[in-house]
């Protein structure tokens, strides 16, 4: 029975590709990508046409363009946060918890813009460093002390 030569360390180490009867993610993530581009331009190209045809101001034209980057954007981020689920569920199939650390969670609409997911804060929802404001009083008094130095 044959067996490898070469020690673990030097081989080539698997790259995950397409699931079986798949299409690759990266492919699907240009694909979504596509599709928004493509509903701006063929909304607006729409717009024109009745713009032309009506013999009338680039008002059509306009909506037309706000109507497919809408309609874009909506199909883009639902099929994206659909994506982004099933890739996590993937993982987590293939890394259990403890195999590599804790499970992917897939993100939700509020992690995209980095708000915090309780949303118990009033005053603030994104997250900010807890010395963020005395390294930037301590940054304004340099930049007085300096201002005052070069003052003649």
């Amino acid at each position: 029975m044959p067996t490898d030569p070469t020690p673990p360390s030097f081989q080539k180490p698997s790259t995950p590709g397409p699931p079986p009867g798949g299409i690759n993610p990266r492919s699907r993530a240009y694909g979504i990508a596509m599709e928004l581009a493509f509903s701006i331009i063929g909304m607006t190209i729409l717009g024109w046409l009745i713009d032309r045809w009506a013999n009338s101001t680039p008002l059509w034209t306009l909506i037309g363009a706000a109507m497919g980057a809408f309609g874009g954007f909506y199909n883009f981020l639902k099929k994206a946060l659909a994506l982004n689920r099933e890739e996590a569920a993937a993982y987590n199939r293939a890394h259990p918890k403890g195999a590599r650390g804790s499970p992917v969670q897939p993100a939700t609409p509020d992690d995209l813009f980095g708000r915090k997911s309780d949303n118990t804060s009033d005053e603030n929802d994104f997250d900010v460093p807890p010395d963020l404001e005395s390294t930037l009083e301590r940054r304004l008094k340099q930049i007085e002390a300096q201002e005052d130095d070069s003052k003649p």
